[in-house]
């Protein structure tokens, strides 16, 4: 039955202080990183959305040519797009989908959940509360080696593969490996160029903080 699903929480860990050799495991971790060679993004593009967008719903109800309420099992879908609610409200004419409570985003393999979605979806800008995100590794995006994954307040998507994240935790480590985090005020991501930016942030290594950064671009691949 589709509804709203809530991606995993990230598990919680005791702070343990990590000694010299686990600091030099991670250096050491990063360098055979960097010895990958990224296959250069801008050659590949994700599809566009084509096609009718399609809403499935136990009920629904509207005006004709302006606007639908769909409510009960909810799920809107546009080629790799999919809205996953319990009730969405659909503005045809401004091209908006509205989502009053908890609701499930996939846009092909990347999932975030939250509350109160408020999305665009031809241009794929838009809000959405309390987010929890997991960024998968694409086709389309193929400079992208590792999946990323995370929590924050506030979401903005931005464009395709674009969104900004406040009061964020973000970090490339596997579920059942949380051996880094980083925790940042405002945090861009710009998956098209695998760029990403920072304001006011910290790597926290094993729960404890070890470098603060008031402002840092960092690469979402293995580029330097």
């Amino acid at each position: 039955m589709l509804g709203a699903a809530a991606w995993p929480a990230l598990a919680q860990q005791q702070p343990v202080t990590p000694g010299q050799a686990d600091l030099d495991a991670a250096i050491q971790e990063g360098q055979k990183a960097d010895k990958l060679l990224p296959t250069p993004g801008s050659l590949f593009q994700r599809p566009p959305k084509v096609g009718p967008r399609l809403i499935y719903a136990d009920e629904i109800d509207g005006e004709n040519q302006k606007r639908v309420t769909a409510r009960g099992n909810v799920l809107v879908k546009q080629g790799d797009m999919e809205v996953t609610a319990e009730q969405v409200d659909y503005d045809k004419l401004l091209d908006l989908a509205t989502v009053p409570g908890r609701v499930r985003l996939d846009r092909g393999g990347d999932i975030v959940t939250g509350t109160g979605l408020k999305l665009t979806i031809a241009t794929e800008i838009g809000t959405l509360d309390k987010p929890t995100f997991f960024f998968s590794k694409n086709p389309t995006r193929p400079a992208q080696r590792f999946e990323a994954r995370g929590t924050a307040s506030r979401m903005y998507f931005e464009g395709p593969d674009q969104e900004r994240l406040f009061d964020a935790s973000y970090t490339t480590c596997k579920p059942d490996q949380n051996d880094w985090y980083l925790r940042v005020s405002e945090l861009a991501l710009d998956r098209a160029t695998n760029v990403g930016t920072g304001i006011n942030g910290y790597v926290e290594f094993k729960g404890v903080p070890i470098l603060y950064m008031p402002y840092m671009t960092f690469p979402l691949n293995n580029e330097r």
